[in-house]
């Protein structure tokens, strides 16, 4: 033999074992037990792979970092939130809040300048009602914690429940949801 080296090239394991069970070397039980072991150890390093693909599937959402300047937003097409609509205004953002809306393009003299004419800005959206977090896909029972059984259930909080790993939360986001109401169905 030559000391297992053979074993290390592809089909050198068989090789091997057939070598020495032909010479009588080796029983048929040792040979499966070769076999299942190294088997053992290809399923391990598989599942192993497949772990580290799976822990990198996960979307990470970091906050933004804090606002360093003042930005206005000019000339754009302001939706207030209450019906009220300003035609070529000025959003002036500070310290990451809105610090003023005023009619007319003029910005103040240290703000970046971002040109809206031809746009229109909306404030963020309130979703009043919603199972955000509470159903995933709707038709597998185990990501679906909106119902609950019985006819009364005065103790349901969807805190428990939530899923503060949600894709659909980023996607939301992403459509200008800001605040959601979470609540189960009636049961």
């Amino acid at each position: 033999m030559n000391n297992g080296r053979e074993a290390a090239a592809p089909g050198g394991l068989i090789r091997s074992l057939a070598t020495m069970f032909c010479a009588g070397a080796v029983q048929s039980n040792q040979i499966i037990f070769k076999l299942l072991f190294d088997m053992k150890k290809l399923f391990s390093i598989l599942f192993i792979a497949l772990l580290v693909v799976a822990a990198n599937g996960q979307i990470t959402v970091y906050p933004a970092p804090p606002q360093s300047e003042t930005i206005a937003l000019v000339n754009g097409t302001i939706h207030v939130g209450n019906g009220q609509v300003i035609e070529n205004g000025t959003v002036i953002f500070e310290k990451g809040k809105i610090a003023a809306v005023l009619q007319g393009g003029n910005a103040p003299g240290n703000a970046k300048v971002i040109n809206c004419s031809g746009k229109h800005i909306y404030p963020g959206l309130i979703l009043s009602n919603s199972q955000l977090g509470l159903v995933e896909v709707p038709s597998v029972r185990a990501t679906a914690d909106a119902n609950e059984l019985g006819e009364l259930n005065a103790s349901i909080r969807s805190i428990v429940a939530y899923n503060t790993d949600s894709r659909v939360i980023n996607t939301l986001r992403m459509t200008g949801i800001l605040l959601a109401n979470v609540v189960p169905e009636a049961g």
